[in-house]
């Protein structure tokens, strides 16, 4: 994927304009991953440093703008990408049930976010929710098998999930109500990116 400089910027300025800069890919970014709110975000994130112990940091993976222009300047930069993708009616409904915000809008982000990311699912891992709550193994394979991460293939995955359901349970995330508000406006909703 080739994205000029001037749109790579732009797409940073956008970002920036309502995100923290250690949640958006740079050059030192090792992985993204992203998915629409309430898709097993969180979850993921911390399952892969669980599986990349002493290998990744939290800074080293960019995670939580739940824009697609996040994994657009990945690809512009080459770095790894998992894409979360869980059904529609279950991530709308469980994001309107965390959130109060209305259907209709969270609905069209839905569909906004996953417009842009499509072309990016050839070239990232597509990690639906199914699998990445109830068979996290294979999304480290699937990871190890695009991009050789160097992910821990022989993690004990069931207490990975209990120490990282823990986490998540707590929202020691370090930013709880930025993940919690997710920025989220009519505006930015529909092509904001």
């Amino acid at each position: 994927m080739h994205i000029e400089n001037d749109d790579l910027d732009a797409l940073r300025s956008s970002l920036l304009s309502r995100l923290k800069p250690d949640r958006i890919a740079n050059e030192t970014t090792r992985l993204v991953v992203e998915g629409y709110p309430r898709s097993s975000n969180s979850y993921t994130a911390f399952m892969i440093y669980e599986a990349a112990k002493g290998r990744f940091t939290p800074r080293d993976v960019s995670h939580h703008t739940h824009d697609a222009a996040n994994l657009r300047i990945a690809g512009a930069l080459g770095i790894p990408r998992v894409i979360l993708l869980r059904d529609p009616e279950d991530a709308i409904l469980s994001f309107h049930v965390f959130s109060g915000r209305p259907i209709p809008m969270l609905t069209a982000r839905y569909i906004d976010f996953y417009q842009q990311a499509a072309p990016l699912f050839a070239t990232s891992v597509v990690a639906h929710f199914d699998d990445t709550t109830k068979d996290f193994g294979k999304i480290i394979k699937q990871i190890n098998a695009v991009w050789d991460l160097g992910l821990n293939e022989e993690l004990d995955i069931q207490k990975a999930q209990e120490r990282v359901l823990e986490r998540v349970r707590s929202n020691r995330y370090g930013d709880t109500e930025e993940v919690k508000d997710h920025r989220l406006t009519p505006e930015a909703s529909l092509g904001g990116m």
